[in-house]
Parts: structure tokens; sequence; C-alpha cells
């Protein structure tokens, strides 16, 4: 089973977080919304390329890339075309450049959280722990600040933190956060579900990264 969450939601539009009850997180919206159609256009035929690659076709994978390439020199702040870009590569293992991807994003979009914990994720996957609790413990402090009046917002922002607290070795007082969080839970609720794995996987932080990379799945197709 793999760990789904809606924080990246807005990040990769399924790299590993499928559309939970259309939750949007508020980080994202405060970044520009309106790109340039034609970059828009480009990473949109990026992603049905790479859906159409059979593992091993590196060549299209590289012509996917290239779309995305040029869907960035068209629109720089096009924030989509950077993650986007940043999946494909976890796909082909190519981890030091997805996360120098990401970090070129975050240049331009510092709060953007969900791209702040991608990144560390990323890191945590390269062995990178000094980098990668920099993101993580830059995130937490964002969404620590950033209590939601939705409560489907807050709910997913009380998920993120504790398992932010998880990766960052303070183990207890993640779990304790996701426990009190999931009494909130209905049986079927996805979050509860991501709660549960994060149990299944012992809390393990190499696990559960991989599993949010979905470097351990044998399908690469994003949605």
């Amino acid at each position: 089973m793999m760990l789904k969450h809606p924080l990246f939601q807005l990040l990769s539009l399924s790299l590993f977080f499928l559309t939970v009850e259309g939750y949007k997180n508020s980080s994202a919206n405060t970044f520009q919304t309106k790109y340039d159609p034609k970059a828009v256009e480009l990473q949109k035929k990026a992603v049905e390329t790479f859906n159409k690659i059979q593992i091993g076709e590196d060549k299209k994978i590289d012509s996917a890339i290239s779309l995305l390439d040029q869907a960035i020199q068209i629109d720089p702040n096009y924030s989509l075309a950077y993650s986007t870009k940043s999946q494909f590569l976890v796909a082909q293992g190519e981890l030091g450049q997805a996360a120098k991807v990401m970090e070129n994003m975050l240049q331009r979009v510092p709060e953007f959280s969900e791209a702040i914990v991608y990144a560390g994720m990323i890191h945590t996957r390269l062995g990178n722990q000094t980098k990668a609790k920099y993101w993580y413990g830059k995130a937490l402090k964002l969404l620590k600040s950033q209590p939601e009046k939705d409560r489907r917002r807050e709910q997913s922002r009380i998920s993120t933190i504790g398992l932010l607290l998880i990766l960052t070795g303070s183990t207890m007082e993640g779990k304790t956060t996701l426990k009190e969080l999931k009494k909130q839970l209905g049986p079927d609720d996805s979050l509860k579900s991501f709660i549960d794995e994060l149990e299944n996987l012992n809390y393990d932080p190499s696990k559960v990264v991989g599993q949010l990379l979905g470097i351990s799945s044998p399908s690469h197709t994003v949605h």
C-alpha cells in the first residue's frame, strides 16, 4: 500500500498524494495563480508524454523533461513545471538533480510548504540528513505559524506536522500528535488511512519517505 496524503496535491497533482475532498493548501494559494498559457500547455504535454513511457525508455523521459524546461524558460514562476520535473527525475532515480530543481523553485516561492517538505524528503533519500533537517525544520516553523480556519485544512496541517516531527526524530511527539488527530477522523477517512499506514511502517523515516516519494512503486504514471 502506497502512502497518500493531501499535502502535496498542488505540488505535483498525484506524485503520491491524490485529491482529498477538494483540499487546497493555503500556502500554495498565496502564490501566483495566473501563468503563461504556453507554459501550462507544455507542462500538460510533458505529463501526457511521461504517462506513455514504458520503463527503460529514457529518451522519452528526456523528451518530457525537455518540455518542462521549455515551460520554465517561458514562465520561470510556474511552480508546477518545477515540481513535475522533479517528479520525473525522482522516477529516473536522479535524486540529486531533483533536489536542485526543488531548491531552484524555492528561491522563487520560499514559503511553499509542499515544496519544502518534498525537498527535505529527497535529501533524506539521498542521505543528506543535515539538508533534510534544514528543510523539515523550515516547514515545521511555517506550518506551526499557519493555523487554518477550515476544519479539513487544519486536520491536514496537523497531520503534516506530525509527519515532520517523526521525520526529524521527535517520534513520540509525532505519534502523540497523530494519535490525537486520529480520534477526530471517521473510519473511512483518507487521513486515518495515512496514519494507519505510518503505524504499519513503524514510523520508520526511511520507509516512510520511500513510500511518499513513490520510489518503491512499480508504476510511473502521473495523473
